[in-house]
């Protein structure tokens, strides 16, 4: 049997576990909360760990009786205070967080176990985060590269509708001097340009 390792006598009842090796795999790691003189969580202890944590960062047991900044000193603080909350309020918690001192990503289920100790179950989702992140660039790559075609579908439309406008204002331009020159009594010839003009836009206004 695996028997969890006592760190002080504080913390003795925190770690006393005695289960056989199938059953020892699978349970959480207990830790000791370690706090100043001003019930600030400062720090934690190693206690307990199985030997699929010890997979997931790459460490062995010789870390029980240890401190996390000890063992990893770049741990960022924000991991202390998660679970000084939980000791502090016995309020249990799950959540998804990085850890730059080990260059991955866990999801964490804490909850507290004992006065001044609590237990984690950790999972290593970094793979998983790692095609999220390359999903949510995709699609933001996708939806870029959708943005600027509309922007030039725009662009396309509104010269095109301009270029109708123009149109609409060069016909009515000239049916107005054909209006002023018969108007006049100046008879248009067969050939008069004017009426070129204004079949050449009709049909231009089909396309």
């Amino acid at each position: 049997p695996h028997i969890f390792r006592r760190t002080s006598p504080s913390s003795a009842f925190c770690s006393r576990v005695n289960v056989e090796k199938n059953q020892f795999y699978w349970l959480p790691e207990v830790y000791e909360m370690i706090f100043d003189e001003n019930n600030t969580p400062i720090n934690y202890r190693y206690l307990a760990i199985n030997p699929a944590f010890e997979q997931i960062i790459n460490l062995d047991t010789s870390i029980i009786g240890k401190t996390v900044l000890e063992i990893l000193p770049a741990t960022e603080h924000s991991w202390i205070e998660s679970y000084g909350k939980v000791v502090q309020t016995g309020q249990p918690i799950e959540f998804e967080e990085y850890s730059g001192a080990l260059g991955k990503w866990f999801q964490i289920v804490a909850y507290r176990s004992a006065p001044n100790c609590f237990v984690t179950i950790v999972s290593d989702i970094t793979d998983r985060k790692i095609i999220e992140d390359a999903l949510q660039r995709a699609n933001i790559e996708l939806e870029d590269r959708v943005n600027e075609r509309t922007r030039e579908l725009q662009v396309l439309v509104n010269a095109m509708a301009g270029r109708e406008v123009r149109m609409a204002e060069l016909k009515k331009a000239i049916k107005k001097l054909r209006r002023q020159l018969l108007e006049a009594s100046m008879k248009p010839v067969a050939d008069d340009p004017m009426n070129e003009a204004l079949n050449q836009m009709d049909t231009q206004r089909d396309f």
